[in-house]
């Protein structure tokens, strides 16, 4: 029987060394161009598990950033109205020693809550140069104020923003474009 298992190992005679070779190459060929093709499909899988992963992250960090604008918006804009409310009172003309005390209590109070606001990034909106429709609300057209058209000329409550976001437009008069002589009729 032994002799019978050793004589299926070896070669028939029609078969040569080269053709077993060949054949044992073909096969390993095989096993590798399947072992290529199943790390390209892990590499793949991967590579989407990561995007995926990355993609989870940067929504999940939208979401947490919408959700955070949404409860803090209302407390920064309640917190504006305190601030002209402080800017109301200083506006108001401080003649006996005891109203310049005040004052300049509700001066500092009026520092402190800006210096608040700035720390969590709430910024002004400049109100001098040209007139930005994002970031301002024309409350008046000013004729015949000398400056450039579309230009603004003054400012009737300030506005503000929070992380790029406006918060609140500033209010603000507009150089209306000069009105044309009017032609007179002759006679």
């Amino acid at each position: 029987m032994a002799t019978e298992e050793k004589r299926q190992d070896l070669p028939e005679e029609g078969e040569t060394q080269d053709s077993m070779g060949t054949n044992e190459a073909e096969a390993a060929e095989e096993t590798v161009e399947s072992l290529r093709a199943e790390r390209d499909d892990y590499i793949a899988r991967w590579q989407r598990s990561q995007a995926d992963c990355m993609n989870m992250r940067r929504r999940s960090n939208e979401d947490l950033e919408a959700r955070l604008r949404m409860r803090m918006q209302p407390l920064l804009e309640s917190l504006l109205l305190v601030l002209d409310n402080l800017d109301m009172a200083l506006a108001c003309p401080a003649e006996t020693d005891e109203a310049k005390n005040l004052a300049i209590g509700v001066r500092m109070t009026r520092d402190q809550l800006l210096g608040a606001l700035g720390g969590e990034d709430v910024q002004r909106i400049e109100t001098s140069g040209e007139f930005d429709p994002n970031l301002h609300q024309a409350i008046q057209l000013v004729q015949d104020s000398g400056e450039e058209p579309g230009s603004i000329v003054g400012t009737l409550r300030t506005g503000f923003t929070w992380r790029d976001v406006v918060l609140r437009s500033a209010q603000v008069h507009v150089a209306a474009e000069p009105k044309e002589a009017e032609t007179t009729e002759e006679a």
